[in-house]
Order: C-alpha cells, then sequence, then structure tokens
C-alpha cells in the first residue's frame, strides 16, 4: 500500500510538471510566432523594399540597416521554437505515445528552429537582391558568393515548416468527426492548405527562375507564424 501511494504520488507530481510545461510550452510558441511576424517588422521599418519583387529575408541581409534587427527577431524567435518543442517532448513516456503525424510535427518545429538559428547568423545574405545595386555587386563578384549557404538553410527551413504545417493538416482533418467547433477546425485546415500551397509556388517559382512572389511570401510566412502558435496543441494530446 506504502508502495502504490508512493507511485501515485509520484505520477501526481510528474503529471503537474508536465502540465505546467505544456502550458509553458504553448506561451513560448505564441511568443516565437509573434516574434517571427516580419511581415509586421516590414510595416513598422516603412517597407523599405518593394514588397512584389523581393523576399522577407532580404530585410535581413547584412548591407540593409534593417538587417541586425530582422536577423536578431529570427534569431529569438526560432531559438524559442526548439527550446518549446523540447519541453513539450521531454515528458517522460510522451514521445512513445505519439501518433505519427505528432512526431514528424515535432520533427518539422525541429528542423525550421535549427535551420533559421544558422539562416539568422551564419548565412543571411549579403545584400538585398532585389535592388539594382546588389545585383550589379554579385555580377562584379564582391557579393553572393555565400547566397548558396543562404539557399540551403532558408530551404531547410521551408521543408519544416512544410512538415509541421502537413502534420498539423493531417492532425486536424482527423479531428473533425470528434470536435464540436468545426468552424474552428475548417478555418485551421483552409489556412494550412493555402501555406502549403504557397510554399509549393515559391519553390516552382525558384526552380524555374520566374520573378520573386514577394506577396505570396510575406502570405506563406504570415500562416507559418499562425501554424506555430497552433503547433503545441495537438502535441499536448495523447496520441
Amino acid at each position: 500500500m506504502t508502495e502504490t501511494a508512493s507511485e501515485d504520488g509520484a505520477h501526481a507530481v510528474t503529471d503537474r510538471n508536465g502540465g505546467l510545461r505544456d502550458r509553458l510550452s504553448i506561451g513560448l510558441m505564441c511568443f516565437a510566432a509573434i516574434v517571427y511576424m516580419s511581415v509586421v517588422g516590414e510595416i513598422l521599418a516603412g517597407r523599405p523594399l518593394d514588397i512584389r519583387a523581393s523576399y522577407l529575408s532580404e530585410l535581413a541581409a547584412r548591407q540593409q540597416s534593417t538587417g541586425q534587427w530582422f536577423r536578431l527577431a529570427d534569431l529569438v524567435s526560432s531559438a524559442v521554437v526548439v527550446v518549446a518543442t523540447t519541453l513539450l517532448i521531454s515528458i517522460r513516456g510522451r514521445w512513445r505515445t505519439w501518433r505519427l503525424s505528432q512526431r514528424l510535427l515535432a520533427i518539422g518545429l525541429y528542423a525550421f528552429g535549427v535551420a533559421t538559428i544558422i539562416d539568422s547568423t551564419l548565412t543571411p545574405l549579403d545584400c538585398a537582391i532585389s535592388l539594382p545595386e546588389c545585383r550589379a555587386q554579385i555580377a562584379a563578384g564582391t557579393m553572393g558568393q555565400t547566397e548558396w549557404l543562404h539557399n540551403v538553410s532558408s530551404g531547410t527551413a521551408g521543408v519544416g515548416i512544410a512538415l509541421f504545417a502537413a502534420s498539423l493538416l493531417l492532425i486536424t482533418v482527423r479531428s473533425w468527426r470528434m470536435c464540436e467547433k468545426r468552424i474552428l477546425l475548417a478555418c485551421v485546415i483552409a489556412a494550412m492548405v493555402v501555406l502549403l500551397l504557397s510554399l509549393a509556388l515559391l519553390v516552382v517559382s525558384e526552380a524555374f527562375g520566374f520573378a520573386p512572389l514577394g506577396i505570396v511570401q510575406r502570405v506563406q510566412v504570415a500562416l507559418s507564424c499562425l501554424a506555430i502558435a497552433l503547433a503545441p496543441l495537438p502535441l499536448v494530446m495523447r496520441g
């Protein structure tokens, strides 16, 4: 009886600590989503680049006056995503109870977080490639030699976003019959579908050398922030 009481007490402490970590993770993810919302930062900075012909990563370029602030925002938000995901996974036995979709969601968050940390610290763009003076410097060979590293890190972050967005979409669809708030679920489903479509359009645009789809990318980033904020909710559920 004593052993049973001790075990019950240990489980109660574990559940209490787990609940605290879950709430902290949800709060951290919401914070990360707000900080990562570079579309708002762009507006506050006075939209220094043409939103139709530029990508948000150009605002974080080394030569841009806004660069250090956008790189800092990306670094903070991505580091917080990694910490929050680690807290969610750290609860004993949780990983074993998760479905594959939940595990892939967590892996996607990690991929996004780590790749964005690298992107914001080691591989930012040298200059804003939508500007003529930057393109001239690249053509002259004085800038852009490491642009491929930025493409790798940002591409990996994009794969992470696609992975956790697709996982979130699958989990939401699977919850349709069990949830009464279907209007909210429908909104989440629509948002994740648009997010995945926008990612696909950006990949096609880059692959075939089309003109930058600046507005599409800004929609993608805004919806990615929504996905980051929502991501911990299915991870605190049992598989």
